[in-house]
């Protein structure tokens, strides 16, 4: 009987840090790009109020070794307009190039189902590759067919 080696979890990483800052934490996840699922890119509780040079590097240079980034984009729980989320998604694409965005404070149940299908779909529409709902708990059953990847733990 042939055995083969346990596959290797790949990680998911919220990189709220600066890269100004903290620039070996951002070499770091470049060296470490075949462990990785994604990065999580947040600027300001968003993508900010204009382009930051230092955060285009730093997204760069995990491109550069073939990570993908999403840009994290708070929903507050439904509460926020559709249309201001999608537009915080696309200020991450033209400003820092992401290939994702993590949709953050997304309700677990099921009343909201809508809203969340309606901004993944207009996400991919607009070249989201990847979408990431962090419920921070477990959501109901639907939200599966609207996201590549569901955060169930913070903590």
């Amino acid at each position: 009987m042939t055995s083969f080696p346990a596959p290797q979890p790949l990680l998911v990483v919220p990189a709220y840090f600066h890269p100004a800052v903290s620039p070996q934490q951002w070499q770091w996840l470049a060296g470490h790009a075949s462990r990785l699922r994604l990065v999580i890119l947040n600027v300001a509780s968003g993508p900010g109020s204009g382009p930051q040079d230092v955060f285009g590097t730093a997204v760069d240079l995990l491109h550069g070794a073939g990570v993908r980034v999403a840009g994290y984009v708070d929903t507050a729980y439904g509460r926020r307009d559709a249309r201001v989320v999608l537009a915080e998604a696309a200020r991450y694409q033209d400003w820092y190039g992401v290939r994702g965005v993590c949709f953050d404070q997304v309700t677990p149940d099921a009343g909201n189902l809508r809203y969340y299908a309606g901004v993944a779909d207009r996400s991919r529409a607009m070249g989201a590759e990847v979408v990431f709902f962090n419920h921070g708990t477990h959501p109901a059953p639907g939200y599966a067919q609207h996201a590549d990847l569901i955060g169930t733990f913070e903590g």
